[in-house]
């Protein structure tokens, strides 16, 4: 295994906004497409492949709106990835044997999935995640409106496209925005939104879809508990989540007791993990990934109850001073367990097990290593500095083959990690870090959770650059604890300076301590790095617990701790915080509900799209807009593709095209539509034969629950794009199921038969409700139908 360049202080991807080349395999999805754009809006390079392109399938349109704003379409054979290709991305619908993936494999590249390319370039940016059963993409999309026409100019990144977004070069599934607010979809359905670490977040419903119900809870409760400042919650939800998270939890009800009640299913969970408060008690399913997630959760510390305000504990003063005050210790004294494990580090050892993290180049992780690491500005470097140092490193790296001699590494390190430490030193950007109350803010970040998160041993503020020794502590990962230092801290100063673009790099470096001479040394560069200071631009901090029984060096620090432990005092007293600006950043989060909430109408047909609506101006509050302001753009907003969406009329009936593909969906938008006069011919299309086998009892009962005497109900084929999905189920145990519970429902074997039966029943006042996921032939069916 190769480890000579360990000593190097590593670049990962820092660079994606500006110079990398990602490849989309599947690149036509609604998630991919997205994703693609905003690869482009960040200056990226874009290829992709997909399936239905090369079988001429489905509806082309959105490849032809990918290539007018920039993507690269190739086959998928394989031949679009080559060694220039920073990273392959996939969905989890891509097989391992796709050929884009083989091709990644053979060369080496990286591949990530598309929630981590998302997380990437969402990372240092105040982050909304909109998770949710049902409903996320409409309130995602309704969120994102909203606050654009505020004023917030947030960039929105969803899985459907907002109709009032929709161009040539543009899908509307995708807006770019100036400011440092971004507003994402996060989904359940592979477990993806783990991977976000939010400011806010809206969770719309629970309820089983993809998995048991237990394990769609327990889901939910693990992604709260990555929330830092507040959720808001559809109803019912709040319940399945008090108690697992510290972020405050605001309720906003259904719009009467009707649509406040939940299923049987959820309700009766709901009460066990009221009445227990066990995340174990939740299953009665045997799936080992729920009982693995239960003894976890149950060994952890349980964060406070969501009825207080308990802001992200990584990083916020306020939290820090009810810390501090209690603890009655300066903010340099360590916890016993920091203090002893100080004494102990462990270090990198060669022998053991070595994680990397792909990127340009990788991350070297080790259980229980101390690492060095360095984050900086996002002005603290000219970009042709930067292009200038990678090829001038990758000219060296070819000319010296490995193993290098000592006198080559000392040579690489001369040449590569001083000069850079030299040109940052050198003071370039706006040097913000030298205010004090930046400084201030970026400490109390970096304290809060040492010793329960992470040991902190060391670290220095500098005018554009943060370096710190640390080691993270049980299963807290180096990557997300540096993420939400940056996250936090971003959020703060930009309050503080009034800056909305990026305060921080995206990547950052870091390199794992190799034994105790090493560890010194790093200290003793900690230590004396101002010195190093090529101008006199700003004073900088340095500290370490290390340095707390030592005289602190002189010219490291301008702020002592009393300033600290004033603020605590302040802060403990009950002095509130600023709010944030309504255009700027996240404010402190309240669990009541505007007296207006009530007054929101809603622009789209049906009750669940009025507690969409609810939701989405219920974010815009708690972000500082007042309800007044909020209706005003409400009325404008046209809806999202294939959410309800109104695609023309056949014979006098109306056809509606919707992206329904679980019970509760298919139950709210067939109540929707239904006409008080006339019938509804329900279509719909299961999208895979897991999902079908997972829920037919359920989607029976949603049926059940909707059919009405003289409706309508048709099932396609279970859709099938290749893979190893097993055909243990089929649409005709469907169709015999809702015969069963006395609907009048058939097999509809293809789009030409379906089409027949249809014109031959239908009357004016029916309603058609086309239903279904992924297969991309669905909405062309009803478009088409229309067109006849």
């Amino acid at each position: 295994m190769n480890i000579i360049l360990d000593f190097d202080i590593r670049v990962s991807d820092f660079f994606v906004s500006e110079s990398g080349h990602y490849h989309l395999v599947g690149i036509a999805g609604v998630g991919m497409s997205a994703l693609a754009q905003a690869l482009l809006n960040e200056g990226c390079g874009v290829s992709g492949s997909d399936r239905f392109r090369d079988q001429g399938r489905g509806d082309l349109a959105v490849l032809e709106v990918l290539t007018r704003a920039g993507a690269r379409l190739v086959p998928q054979d394989g031949s679009g990835i080559t060694a220039q290709t920073t990273a392959v991305v996939v969905s989890s619908a891509i097989e391992a044997d796709n050929p884009d993936l083989v091709a990644a494999r053979r060369l080496g590249l990286p591949v990530l999935h598309r929630a981590e390319m998302l997380a990437r370039l969402a990372a240092g940016r105040q982050v909304v995640a909109i998770a949710g059963t049902a409903g996320k993409t409409t309130v995602t999309g309704l969120a994102g409106y909203l606050l654009a026409e505020l004023g917030a100019d947030p960039t929105v990144i969803n899985g459907g496209n907002v109709l009032n977004w929709q161009r040539a070069d543009a899908t509307g599934s995708v807006r770019r925005g100036r400011s440092n607010l971004w507003v994402l979809e996060a989904d359940e359905s592979d477990r993806s939104l783990l991977r976000f670490t939010p400011d806010w977040a809206i969770v719309t419903n629970i309820s089983k879809d993809h998995f048991e119900l237990a394990e769609v809870v327990a889901l939910f409760r693990q992604f709260a508990g990555q929330v830092k400042l507040g959720i808001i919650c559809g109803p019912g939800v709040a319940e399945l989540l008090r108690g697992y998270t510290a972020a405050v939890l605001i309720e906003v009800p259904g719009l009467d007791s009707s649509a406040r009640r939940l299923s049987p299913d959820v309700e009766a969970t709901a009460r066990r993990f009221s009445s227990e408060k066990r995340p174990e008690a939740a299953s009665t399913t045997d799936t080992a990934s729920v009982e693995a997630s239960s003894r976890r959760l149950s060994h952890e510390k349980r964060p406070e109850a969501a009825s207080t305000v308990a802001i992200d504990p990584l990083a916020d003063v306020e939290a820090t001073s009810r810390r501090l005050s209690a603890e009655k210790k300066r903010p340099e004294a360590a916890s016993t367990q920091a203090q002893t494990a100080s004494t102990s580090p462990h270090f990198f050892d060669p022998h053991e097990p070595i994680a990397k993290l792909s990127g340009n180049l990788p991350h070297w992780r080790q259980a229980g290593a101390t690492y060095f690491v360095t984050f900086r500005t996002a002005d603290s470097l000219p970009q042709e500095k930067i292009e200038q140092w990678i090829r001038e490193r990758s000219a060296w790296l070819q000319q010296h083959s490995e193993p290098h001699t000592a006198a080559e590494r000392q040579e690489y390190h001369a040449l590569f990690s001083e000069r850079f430490e030299t040109w940052l030193d050198t003071g370039y950007g706006a040097c913000l870090l030298g205010q004090p109350d930046a400084r201030r803010i970026v400490e109390e970040t970096l304290r809060h959770f040492d010793g329960e998160r992470y040991r902190l041993d060391a670290f220095v503020i500098m005018p554009n650059h943060v370096h710190v020794l640390v080691a993270p502590l049980g299963e807290h990962r180096l990557s997300e604890i540096v993420r939400s230092w940056k996250s936090y801290s971003a959020h703060e100063i930009g309050k503080l300076s009034g800056q909305s673009g990026a305060i921080w790099q995206k990547e950052y470096f870091d390199h794992m301590v190799r034994n105790a001479e090493h560890l010194e040394r790093i200290r003793a560069y900690i230590r004396d790095n101002p010195k190093g200071l090529r101008n006199n631009t700003a004073s900088v901090e340095a500290t370490s617990r290390r340095f707390s029984s030592e005289k602190r060096p002189e010219d490291a620090s301008t702020t002592d701790t009393a300033s600290v432990e004033a603020t605590s005092r302040r802060l403990s007293s009950g002095e509130k915080r600023p709010a944030a600006a309504s255009t700027k950043a996240v404010q402190l989060p309240s669990d009541k509900l505007s007296p207006a909430a009530a007054a929101y109408a809603s622009p789209l047909p049906g009750r669940h799209n009025a507690e969409n609506v609810l939701l989405a101006a219920t974010l815009c509050e708690q972000l500082g807009f007042a309800p007044e302001k909020i209706l005003q753009p409400l009325k404008n907003f046209l809806g999202i593709q294939r959410r309800l969406e109104n695609v023309g009329t056949v014979r006098g009936a109306r056809i509606y095209d919707d992206y329904a593909h679980n019970p509760a969906k298919i139950a709210a938008v067939w109540r929707a539509v239904a006409p008080a006069r006339g019938r509804v011919f329900g279509v719909w299309r299961p999208h895979g034969y897991g999902p079908l086998a997972l829920m037919l009892r359920e989607l029976a009962d949603a049926f059940a629950a909707v059919g009405r005497p003289g409706d309508r109900i048709f099932i396609l084929p279970v859709f099938y794009a290749g893979g190893t999905a097993s055909p243990t189920v089929s649409s005709e145990l469907l169709v015999s199921a809702l015969r069963e519970r006395g609907l009048t429902a058939e097999l509809a074997p293809d789009y030409d038969c379906l089409q027949a039966r249809l014109l031959a029943e239908l009357g004016a006042g029916d309603v058609i409700l086309c239903m279904g996921a992924r297969d991309p032939d669905l909405p062309l069916f009803a478009r088409r139908l229309a067109a006849s």
